[in-house]
């Protein structure tokens, strides 16, 4: 019997980076099943690649709710983050480009 819903808490923290790819297209996989999917995470690219929702909890509220691209912006980061964020589009081998964020450095 399959689950039609998860909740996964973290699921790529302390991972490395190939483990963490494996587990963010699982997701994807498991989502395009028809399988609900909640997931919290401290990394927003992890939402820009596996979330079609997101709502960003600050202070232990719900700051912000909205697709990734409407709600994970550079100003939303900034401020749950304090540091500068740029966000931006990249190409993805030939199909639709995706959205990225990096820090200031």
């Amino acid at each position: 019997q399959e689950a039609r819903f998860m909740i996964l808490d973290e699921p790529a923290s302390n991972l490395d980076y190939g483990n963490q790819v494996r587990v963010i297209r699982k997701i994807r996989e498991l989502a395009g099943r028809k399988i609900g999917i909640l997931m919290a995470t401290h990394h927003p690219d992890h939402a820009f690649m596996a979330a079609s929702r997101v709502a960003v909890l600050s202070g232990g509220r719900l700051s912000h709710n909205g697709t990734p691209e409407s709600t994970l912006t550079a100003e939303t980061l900034r401020s749950l983050y304090g540091v500068e964020v740029d966000v931006f589009e990249t190409p993805q081998n030939g199909h639709a480009s995706r959205r990225l964020c990096a820090p200031v450095v």
